[in-house]
C-alpha cells in the first residue's frame, strides 16, 4: 500500500482507485453497521474517501495504513451520526417491530434482535465491540483508531459484552 501512497504523493491520483479497492467493501459494511442504511453507508464511505485523499499527505508512511484510514472513517462515520441526528430516526426505523414478538426460533431473528442490542450500546461500547468483535481488530490497533489506550477499548468490550449478555438474557436467551 504504501508505494501506492507514494504514487498518488507523485501526482498520479488514479492510483488512488487501488485504496478504494482495498477498502470500499471493509469500510461500507462497517458504516452500515451503524446508520442500517445502504445509502447513507455509501455517503459516509465516500466522504472518508475524499477525506482520506485530501490528507494523504499527512500519513506517516512508518505507521499502518489500515488503522489510519478506519479512524477517519469512524471520525466520519460519527459526524455523520451526529449532524443527521440519525441516533433517533436510525433506531425509530430499527425498533419500529418489538423485539420482543420477534420470531426468536429462526436465525434471522436471532440476528436482527442481536442487532438491536448492539445499537443499544453507547457510542464507545458499540465501536469497540465492532471494531475488535466484528473487523477483527486487536486492541492496540482498535485503541489507535478510537483515539485511546487499548486497556480502555478492552473496558468498553468488556462493557458492551456485559450489556449485551444482559439485554438478550432479558429477551430470553441463555449461555446454556
Amino acid at each position: 500500500m504504501k508505494s501506492v501512497i507514494y504514487e498518488i504523493l507523485a501526482g498520479n491520483s488514479d492510483a488512488f482507485r487501488e485504496i478504494v479497492k482495498a477498502y470500499d467493501k471493509q469500510l461500507l459494511t462497517m458504516a452500515f453497521r451503524y446508520f442500517h442504511n445502504w445509502e447513507d453507508a455509501r455517503d459516509v464511505t465516500q466522504t472518508t474517501f475524499m477525506k482520506v485523499f485530501n490528507n494523504l499527505k499527512r500519513f506517516r508512511t512508518d505507521q499502518p495504513f489500515k488503522p489510519w484510514i478506519y479512524k477517519i472513517h469512524l471520525n466520519t462515520c460519527r459526524s455523520y451520526y451526529r449532524k443527521m441526528k440519525l441516533r433517533k430516526s436510525a433506531l425509530a426505523a430499527l425498533f419500529a417491530g418489538d423485539p420482543e414478538t420477534a420470531d426468536v426460533g429462526h436465525a434471522e431473528g436471532d440476528l436482527l434482535i442481536i442487532l438491536r442490542c448492539v445499537d443499544r450500546l453507547t457510542w464507545k461500547q458499540k465501536t469497540a465491540f465492532t471494531l475488535m468483535e466484528i473487523e477483527g481488530f486487536s486492541s492496540e490497533e482498535a485503541a489507535g483508531i478510537m483515539g485511546c489506550k487499548p486497556g480502555t477499548v478492552r473496558v468498553h468490550l468488556n462493557r458492551a459484552r456485559n450489556n449485551l449478555q444482559t439485554k438478550l438474557r432479558a429477551l430470553g436467551y441463555s449461555n446454556e
